[in-house]
């Protein structure tokens, strides 16, 4: 999808669908043994954005209705959308702490509440 189509889905007051879906879209490129190396060395999941297209997210999450992107939404999403991915996350010792934190990192980094 292009940057400039979620752009007009975030500002179209989709926000929340497309803050969760911009997560498990990056999510796709993520296997399962990656994502055990991303939390056993603590590896932000943003690492290789550029800061050209977070400025462009940053400008559409401020102009979107961005309410509910919880813990528990996402974690709802990732389990149906990722399930081998919920489970690594789940079943490796700090995994759904490492989690929170990528949550966490993607709101800062979109400008986010």
């Amino acid at each position: 999808m292009k940057l400039e189509t979620v752009g007009k889905v975030i500002t179209g007051g989709f926000g929340d669908r497309a803050a969760v879906g911009f997560l498990m879209g990056l999510l796709d490129r993520v296997s399962p043994a990656r994502c055990y190396e991303y939390i056993r060395d603590d590896m932000e999941l943003l690492h290789w954005a550029k800061e050209a297209d977070l400025a462009k997210y940053q400008k559409w999450a401020k102009r979107a209705r961005i309410q509910d992107i919880s813990r528990e939404r996402i974690d709802a999403a990732l389990k149906k959308y990722h399930p081998e991915l919920w489970q690594v996350i789940h079943d490796t010792p700090g995994g759904p702490a490492w989690f929170d934190r990528q949550i966490e990192q993607m709101r800062q980094k979109l400008g986010l509440p």
